[in-house]
């Protein structure tokens, strides 16, 4: 990456500050999507989880850190790898970049295709440039819901929730 590209991509996070990422996501809309998130693990083994990141701090811009660097971290940071069957998926959003990455856990690349996963981000990215960020994660969910209960589906296992269904807004 170039000067003049870090440039503009440190301007892109310095204009992203946490409280104005957080006016596109109201509470309300927050709860009925944790509510979701809950509502579709119960119908497969997979464990969902959002994260929607504003601006990050200028060392990791400067360093050349990509989006899809951030949401692996957000993956463990998340504890995402961390369940029974290795089952975790993170929607990963960096707002300033305007990329949307999946994250599958090991359990899941053994069965889903990562273009699966790389279509429903294509999926989504016409609502964020719309400003229907909402709109755009729910329909990330129905998605990862669908290829959840296709591949994983719970049957008459009982269902353990392993990992928070909070969609993180920073």
């Amino acid at each position: 990456m170039g000067f003049f590209s870090k440039i503009k991509r440190l301007f892109a996070h310095l204009f992203h500050p946490s409280w104005r990422v957080e006016n596109y996501f109201p509470q309300r809309s927050l709860t009925r999507l944790q509510a979701a998130i809950a509502d579709s693990e119960q119908q497969h083994l997979g464990q969902i989880r959002f994260v929607v990141e504003s601006g990050w701090n200028a060392g990791a811009i400067w360093d050349g850190k990509t989006p899809r660097e951030r949401a692996l971290e957000w993956f463990g940071l998340t504890r995402a790898w961390d369940t029974a069957r290795n089952t975790g998926v993170l929607l990963y959003v960096s707002f300033a970049d305007h990329a949307i990455e999946i994250i599958a856990d090991r359990g899941l690349v053994q069965r889903i295709d990562n273009r699966v996963w790389e279509k429903i981000c294509q999926d989504m990215r016409p609502l964020f440039i719309d400003k229907s960020y909402i709109v755009g994660l729910e329909l990330g969910l129905d998605a990862i819901h669908q290829v959840l209960c296709r591949h994983f589906p719970r049957g008459d296992e009982a269902f353990q929730n392993e990992l928070s269904d909070e969609v993180i807004v920073r």
